[in-house]
């Protein structure tokens, strides 16, 4: 299946494939620090071992990072 992955063109040997299974074949060692965006519209986290992506889909995962002043 062919899709894509935050701009990028991805290659899946899997005909069907959830987010959750998505994530682990990216090697996303804390998928509770991402969110999923398919085709613009946001997947909330419980849905991310239901909801299946589709061929030619646009997926970005939107890393959450902490940071900002020691002061």
């Amino acid at each position: 299946m062919r899709i894509t992955i935050n701009g990028e063109d991805h290659l899946s040997e899997q005909e069907t494939i959830t987010i959750i299974d998505l994530l682990k074949e990216r090697k996303v060692t804390r998928p509770e620090t991402v969110s999923v965006q398919i085709n613009g519209s946001f997947v909330k986290r419980i849905n991310f071992r239901t909801t299946v992506v589709k061929e030619n889909d646009e997926v970005d995962f939107i890393f959450m990072m902490s940071g900002g002043s020691s002061r």
